[in-house]
């Protein structure tokens, strides 16, 4: 039977339920930088290093859930793995040490891993002919959830710390993940084989391999996603503990600043598809890095209030269109029969490479300070320029013959 329109609207709701609970994982997880270091006693390193857990295991999850939903069927990734992230939650709520704590992290990382993709794809199954404008609806979920991961915060710290916020998150998962379980109706099979020959881990890899090299665009757009996943999400994790430590702000006015940036990072996703389209790939991804390097100047070398505030709203919106512009590239350039599978190894990418940046910095900021390692990253980001105009010369289809 053909779902209804409202049946349609309720799978779709109850999508956006657990994607948002899987959200507030990441996006509170730099709100609890400082918390953790001090109630564990540990550096800026190993706090960066339990971000990068949570995001290699995302990866995990993700590249899993690629190669095997077509076999065993996208349902099984839509409907379960919100129990794992509520007993990573759980469990990271009441660990004892930092690495009980980092177990639970990557628990909590392989079911978002399992659920994300699966969840896109199952949206896009449901409104095939408004597929643009559903899947921009629960795309924006994840930025939004900045702002219930404050929310959240804030009453942890009522209660107690940053303990109450873990849990208080596997709770909402919990919940979502129990309504999600006996309500969600899949819109048909979600994608499963009928024969066990047809899953072979190393055929898909092999071709999966064969069309990546096969597209030159996918192989710059990765070439472009390593110093941008790494500034974004390194920079990204450490902005309330920068706004704190670097700048001597309260942890408050740092945690509100994290929040404006990624309200910020919505405003640049939403503005730069259609800036693309006008003015072509290579151009406005050029204007946008220039924008994140004055802003991150501004932002770690300036002193003053201004500067802070200003380099934050030259950052985040650039930060957000420079995936947007990279996503529309890749969509638009790669064959037709294999942009499913390349774009799906380019989202593995994407948190594989970002997973390195929170690590990377705090590494740096233990041994040379804020100010000094935001230079470095500045120079990770001015690496994207010579590639950019590589991609600008190729005989790859990007659209820069937009007048």
């Amino acid at each position: 039977m053909k779902d209804t329109e409202t049946s349609k609207i309720l799978s779709f709701s109850l999508l956006a339920l657990v994607f948002f609970g899987a959200s507030l994982i990441i996006t509170s997880f730099p709100l609890l930088t400082l918390p953790l270091e001090r109630s564990l006693n540990i550096s800026h390193s190993l706090a960066g290093l339990l971000y990068t857990i949570l995001l290699a295991a995302n990866s995990l999850g993700k590249f899993v859930e690629s190669f095997a939903a077509d076999h065993y069927g996208r349902e099984l990734f839509v409907r379960y793995p919100g129990f794992l992230m509520v007993l990573g939650m759980i469990g990271f709520a009441f660990s004892p040490s930092y690495w009980s704590i980092s177990l639970f992290i990557f628990i909590a990382g392989l079911g978002q891993g399992l659920f994300i993709p699966a969840g896109f794809a199952a949206v896009s199954s449901l409104f095939p002919e408004r597929r643009g404008k559903f899947v921009g609806l629960y795309d924006a979920i994840f930025p939004l959830s900045a702002l219930g991961a404050y929310g959240i915060v804030r009453i942890s710290n009522l209660l107690g710390g940053w303990r109450y916020t873990a849990g208080l998150i596997g709770v909402f998962l919990f919940l979502a993940s129990i309504v999600f379980y006996f309500l969600y109706r899949s819109p048909g099979r979600e994608g499963k084989t009928d024969t066990k020959e047809a899953f072979s881990p190393s055929r898909k890899i092999a071709r999966a391999l064969k069309e990546a090299k096969n597209c030159p665009v996918f192989l710059q757009m990765v070439t472009l996603i390593i110093p941008v996943s790494i500034f974004a999400l390194g920079v990204q994790n450490f902005i309330p503990a920068y706004v704190v430590k670097g700048r001597g702000f309260t942890e408050g006015f740092g945690n509100i600043v994290y929040v404006a940036f990624m309200g910020l990072v919505i405003v640049g996703k939403t503005l730069s598809g259609g800036v693309v389209d006008r003015k072509g790939f290579r151009w406005t991804f050029l204007f946008q890095v220039g924008l994140v390097l004055l802003g991150l100047i501004l932002f770690s070398q300036v002193p003053g209030l201004w500067a802070l505030a200003l380099g934050i709203f030259l950052i985040a919106p650039s930060r957000g269109g420079l995936y947007t512009v990279m996503h529309a590239n890749l969509l638009d350039s790669a064959p037709a029969e294999s942009v499913d599978l390349l774009y799906g190894l380019f989202a593995v990418s994407l948190t594989v490479f970002g997973a390195v940046g929170p690590s990377l910095l705090g590494t740096l900021i233990d041994n040379i300070g804020f100010r000094w390692s935001f230079l470095v990253f500045i120079f990770v980001i001015m690496t994207t320029i010579p590639v950019i105009f590589y991609v600008g010369s190729s005989n790859s289809p990007v659209k820069d013959d937009v007048s």
